[in-house]
């Protein structure tokens, strides 16, 4: 109920009736149909995949690789102080290596798993698949990928899918008490993986 899947009755909704078409959970389903209205279908795809299946970043046992691979991390997120972002822009980077054929040294330098980069490509090409099943995308022409596509490149639009689809899971940041509070008034840190596990000045 809390993401409008079922009514009072528990009863799905249309919106739940969309979601047990799509292979992945609730939330992320709604993500997905989020970001087909607001055209930034292909970015939230593979945020979508990867939140669902796992963290394409490999995490070393050494102490000197460890801050090696937060460094690629935080590379990625570009200043944003996003992990979605770092995601984001990990696996189009490799796409783009891809092409260029040196995958797998891209993903040794960048700490990364190219088998999980794999499974990932498969997940967001099963998931359009459905999408189009759906009749959410329509199958004939790249000109219908492109409208799903027109706001990809807006950061702005693409969080909005992120928070549509993560809510009521979001955190309330108390800039005055530095204190982060998720729901239920429980409070919260970061992840010691997370591009803002930073020193306290620096996070909010």
């Amino acid at each position: 109920q809390t993401i409008d899947a079922m009514d009072a009755w528990e009863d799905l909704t249309e919106l739940g009736c969309h979601l047990t078409e799509l292979p992945v959970e609730p939330h992320l389903g709604k993500m997905v149909l989020c970001a087909v209205v607001l055209k930034c279908l292909d970015p939230i795809l593979t945020i979508a995949c990867i939140l669902a299946y796992r963290d394409p970043f490999v995490l070393p046992t050494l102490a000197s690789q460890k801050r090696a691979a937060m460094a690629c991390r935080k590379c990625f997120a570009a200043g944003t102080f996003s992990d979605h972002m770092a995601l984001l822009r990990a696996f189009q980077a490799w796409q783009k290596a891809c092409f260029e054929g040196w995958e797998r040294g891209f993903c040794e330098k960048n700490f990364l798993s190219q088998a999980t980069m794999e499974i990932i490509v498969g997940m967001r090409t099963q998931l359009l698949g459905q999408l189009r099943a759906s009749g959410f995308v329509r199958t004939r022409g790249g000109s219908d990928i492109r409208d799903v596509n027109t706001n990809s490149e807006n950061w702005a639009v693409v969080k909005a899918a992120l928070v549509a689809g993560m809510y009521p899971n979001l955190v309330h940041v108390d800039r005055g008490r530095m204190v982060l509070t998720g729901p239920k008034e429980k409070k919260v840190r970061f992840h010691p993986t997370s591009i803002l596990s930073l020193p306290q000045d620096k996070k909010v």
